[in-house]
């Protein structure tokens, strides 16, 4: 056994997105239209600095309700990942995250993207998108790759015996939409279900919804994005300019 600290799907090949549809010359000039589009009508990326346990989200506070919601909650899981780390990060239980009023800034139809990790969050983020009013449509998952930071040693997660190397997003929707009439609110078959990347596939919900009004749960400064209102987490943050990330 040797330790190269390099992942087994770095060396998966032709993952753009590009390559996979190119033998599908419509579904390109698709998606190529749509990154355009995207890209001119992004709107300046706004953030409200606040504590979600004291601060109850709702529409009114917002002034709208959202077509899609990202939420990223930080669970125990990735506690658990980082031992060591644990008295540095804060995490949320389950019954916390729950208990957040999703449902209250979600129109009708609305999208939901739920982060759950790759343990015990799966069944439990099912559960969140029952209580907010969402029935899951799709998993997406996301296998990580470090072709750019390999892995220097092993760093085991202290509750299992590998190390995780994907992630599982949860995509629910709120309503009725449909493929033949509603093309003004979702993309179908634009996308695949399973993302293998170096970063975080956050483009991909804009690949696959076209909605206007977005917020992001739970953001971390790396992820405050174009086209979102943002509630920040931690509180503390320093301010981030407006600039794209």
């Amino acid at each position: 056994f040797v330790d190269t600290g390099m992942r087994p799907q770095n060396f998966i090949r032709e993952l753009e997105l590009t390559n996979v549809v190119e033998d599908y010359p419509k579904l390109r000039e698709l998606i190529q239209k749509k990154d355009e589009i995207v890209e001119k009508s992004a709107s300046t990326p706004m953030y409200y600095k606040c504590n979600l346990k004291e601060f109850e989200l709702a529409p009114e506070f917002f002034g709208t309700k959202f077509d899609v919601i990202l939420v990223d909650p930080p669970w125990e899981e990735y506690v658990h990942r980082a031992p060591g780390v644990a008295e540095h990060t804060e995490c949320w239980t389950f019954e916390e995250i729950m208990n957040l009023k999703i449902e209250a800034i979600a129109d009708t139809p609305s999208f939901i993207f739920l982060w759950v990790g790759d343990g015990v969050g799966l069944e439990q983020g099912r559960q969140c998108l029952k209580k907010w009013g969402f029935r899951r449509c799709e998993d997406i998952c996301w296998v990580k790759t470090n072709k750019s930071t390999a892995t220097p040693g092993l760093r085991h997660d202290s509750h299992t015996l590998f190390q995780h190397s994907k992630e599982h997003c949860l995509m629910g929707i709120k309503g009725t939409v449909r493929r033949s009439t509603d093309g003004h609110i979702i993309h179908a078959n634009i996308d695949t279900d399973v993302i293998i990347a170096e970063e975080p596939p956050y483009d991909a919900i804009s690949k696959y919804v076209e909605a206007a009004k977005q917020q992001n749960t739970y953001c971390r400064t790396n992820c405050v994005r174009f086209s979102y209102q943002t509630q920040r987490f931690p509180p503390n943050m320093e301010p981030l300019h407006s600039t794209k990330v």
